[in-house]
C-alpha cells in the first residue's frame, strides 16, 4: 500500500496544480473546534472569522490551496464516510463561490488506534498529494493549529506554521505572510 493511500480524497478538475501549494488543516483553521466534539453535519460547520478572506488571498496570490484533515470520527462510527464527503464537497463549493477555489482535500477516516499512515503527525497526506499532484514538498506551507499539523508539515519537508485558534486573524497574518512570498 503506497503512503497516505488509505484517506478519502478529492481533487479538482478545474484548478491546475504545480509547484508548490498550501497545505491547511481544517478543524481549528477552516472551521470552529468544536470543543471536545466533531463537526458531524454541514449545520456544525462554522467559519473561522478569518478563513474565507485568508483563503482568497492565497488563491489570489497564486497559491494552490490542499486542505488535509484527520477525521477520526469515521473511524470511530460517529459519521460515515458519505456524509464526511458531504460535509468536505459543501465547504469546497463554498471555498469556490469565495474566489478560493481547493486543488484537493484529503481525510485521514481512521481512529488515533488504527496505525495508518495518513493520519497526521504522520505525513501520509501530504506525501500523497504531492505524489498525485506534482507538488515539491520542499516548497510548500502547512497551516494548522495542532502540533501534530506542524509535525505533518515538518516530517514532509514543508515549512510550517502554527496558529492559535482562539486568535481570530492568526490565519490571516501566516495567509498574508505566504501570499507574500514569489
Amino acid at each position: 500500500m503506497s503512503e497516505g493511500a488509505g484517506a478519502i480524497a478529492w481533487r479538482s478538475p478545474q484548478v491546475p496544480a504545480s509547484g508548490a501549494c498550501v497545505f491547511v488543516d481544517r478543524d481549528g483553521v477552516v472551521n470552529e473546534r468544536i470543543l471536545d466534539g466533531y463537526v458531524l453535519t454541514w449545520s456544525d460547520f462554522r467559519w473561522r472569522p478569518d478563513a474565507l478572506a485568508s483563503l482568497a488571498a492565497l488563491a489570489k496570490a497564486g497559491k494552490p490551496i490542499v486542505v488535509v484533515s484527520n477525521q477520526s470520527c469515521v473511524g470511530r462510527g460517529l459519521l460515515g464516510a458519505d456524509a464526511l464527503v458531504d460535509i468536505m464537497d459543501r465547504m469546497a463549493a463554498r471555498l469556490e463561490e469565495n474566489g478560493s477555489p481547493l486543488t484537493a482535500w484529503y481525510c485521514c477516516p481512521h481512529a488515533p488506534d488504527a496505525g495508518c499512515d495518513c493520519r497526521k503527525p504522520k505525513p501520509g497526506m501530504l506525501r500523497r498529494a504531492a505524489r498525485e499532484l506534482g507538488f515539491d514538498l520542499a516548497a510548500c506551507h502547512m497551516i494548522g493549529d495542532t502540533e501534530s499539523d506542524v509535525a505533518a508539515g515538518a516530517a514532509a519537508g514543508c515549512a510550517t506554521h502554527r496558529i492559535d485558534p482562539s486568535d481570530p486573524r492568526a490565519f490571516a497574518r501566516v495567509a498574508a505572510s505566504i501570499s507574500a512570498l514569489s
